[in-house]
């Protein structure tokens, strides 16, 4: 969080809060996802569901938003 706290001291179950600005270049259908990255690679990570199954895709839809 905020290039202050490594994802290595995270506890499962922890709830973090970070907020960040995002500027939309104009007006349309946004999806805003996330992902993490190897920081050596920089490739991204795959995504592992509770289970333990692996998602298809590296990222994680947040949320869906529509502006005029």
């Amino acid at each position: 969080i905020n290039n202050e706290y490594p994802t290595s001291w995270w506890a499962p179950g922890e709830i973090l809060d970070e907020s960040v600005k995002l500027v939309a270049p104009s007006a349309g259908h946004y999806t805003l996802t996330t992902g993490f990255y190897d920081p050596d690679t920089q490739e991204r990570l795959q995504v592992v569901l509770p289970e333990g199954d692996n998602m298809t895709n590296e990222w994680i839809e947040l949320y869906k938003v529509s502006l005029p």
